[in-house]
């Protein structure tokens, strides 16, 4: 454990010299307020057979107690890169890679990603409208699907390197002075664990459920719903075109 992750450490090719022959190796920092799964590979200076996986681990603290209160006066303060804070719960047994379990600070443990996605539609801009979803717990392998309604097939969304909508939306809508003593939310920062596709525009007028699958680190299925409306097109507005 450490503070800095380990690839901004200067000498940290002299830490590798002396755990890469292991072969479970397993390192975690904090310091940046955002999480993020790295496996440090040959071309960073790692020799090992195996890629050294490095956590750089949620916070209890989240953006350092920052953004407006919640209903017990609390600050929200949302990580960085649109996580909630929390913590991580690790599950070590021999000869094996330790599970890793991310925990929201106040939510369930169903509580594993955010999905972001318009309230309501017009039915012709379906077909054009992003969906994002936010795995907290996610990494480069994970796979993120979503689809309508339990119906048809999981369409899989493109990993993306970007702010998360969502937080970006609540640092613009936040005040950038609060009143005492909490103080406005930090701004974001692109998240190592983002998705982002289009939604499917077989669909038709009503009240929808846009359901979304993914898989954490450990490879771990969670599950997540968003209610969507799709609304009939606006006066002079054409139907979607096949």
């Amino acid at each position: 454990m450490m503070h800095i992750p380990l690839t901004n450490v200067p000498n940290r090719e002299d830490l590798y010299r002396l755990i890469e022959h292991r072969p479970y190796t397993f390192s975690i920092s904090g310091h940046t307020h955002w999480q993020a799964h790295q496996l440090i590979r040959k071309k960073d200076g790692w020799m090992g057979a195996e890629p050294h996986h490095h956590l750089i681990n949620v916070t209890v603290s989240g953006s350092w107690w920052s953004g407006l209160p919640d209903e017990w006066g609390v600050p929200h303060t949302t990580m960085r890169d649109g996580a909630p804070n929390g913590y991580t719960v690790l599950k070590f047994s021999e000869n094996r890679k330790p599970e890793i379990v991310f925990k929201a600070a106040r939510g369930p443990e169903e509580f594993q990603m955010s999905v972001f996605a318009p309230d309501s539609i017009e039915l012709g801009n379906v077909k054009e409208t992003l969906v994002y979803v936010n795995v907290f717990n996610g990494w480069d392998d994970s796979v993120v699907q979503v689809r309508w309604n339990s119906e048809g097939n999981w369409q899989t969304m493109d990993k993306s390197l970007e702010k998360d909508p969502n937080h970006q939306a609540v640092f613009d809508r936040e005040p950038e002075t609060p009143p005492s003593p909490y103080k406005r939310i930090s701004a974001p920062v692109d998240s190592r664990h983002l998705w982002k596709g289009r939604l499917n525009p077989d669909i038709g007028v009503g009240v929808h459920a846009l359901q979304v699958r993914a898989t954490d680190v450990n490879g771990k299925w969670h599950r997540a719903e968003r209610i969507v409306r799709v609304k009939k097109n606006a006066v002079g507005a054409t139907d979607p075109q096949p």
